[in-house]
């Protein structure tokens, strides 16, 4: 049984969103590897070279580049994968992803799962024009998926995220 079928196959961002809210994913605590294990797999054969970035023990970053024709500058696309703990006055089901009224309720649903699926939809959607060929790019663009945002940010303040390769022309994230 593929676990990860209906995320591949969502349709939308918003059903990605849904989709990654329904997964705990809160800090601290050991529960981003399945935030980790659906980005990797939403991501894969896409086009997009894939890596995971240890941080912390069983902690990773996961990290997407589609190259470009020239190796810098780079764009840089950040987002983490954690949230904040669920705590006290939910009136909905906080894991459970709910859209109503074109609305999604969960934990993480705007802080930062909207933005991660986001991020996720269109580095995909760009890796794959890439790979088929209608697109190439001047230069390499970068997806950094984060844990520990919620905590001592030591996801983002990993050495080995930061590209040797001359200026970034921008970074962009939440």
């Amino acid at each position: 049984m593929d676990r990860f079928r209906y995320i591949r196959e969502s349709k939308n961002a918003g059903e990605l969103t849904a989709a990654l809210v329904r997964i705990p994913s809160m800090n601290p605590g050991t529960s981003e590897k399945q935030m980790e294990e659906t980005v990797c797999s939403f991501l894969e054969n896409c086009g997009a070279m894939l890596e995971k970035d240890p941080v912390r023990p069983g902690r990773n970053n996961v990290i997407a580049t589609i190259p470009g024709e020239k190796s810098s500058p780079m764009l840089v696309w950040i987002c983490h994968m954690d949230t904040v703990v669920i705590g006290n006055g939910w009136t909905r089901n906080p894991l459970e992803g709910r859209v109503e009224d074109e609305k999604i309720y969960g934990r993480g649903a705007c802080d930062m799962k909207s933005g991660l699926a986001c991020a996720l939809w269109v580095f995909r959607k760009t890796a794959r024009m890439v790979q088929e060929g209608p697109i190439s790019l001047e230069y390499p663009l970068r997806l950094i998926c984060t844990v520990d945002e919620e905590g001592d940010m030591s996801g983002a303040d990993d050495g080995d995220l930061w590209p040797d390769t001359g200026r970034l022309s921008a970074l962009c994230g939440a």
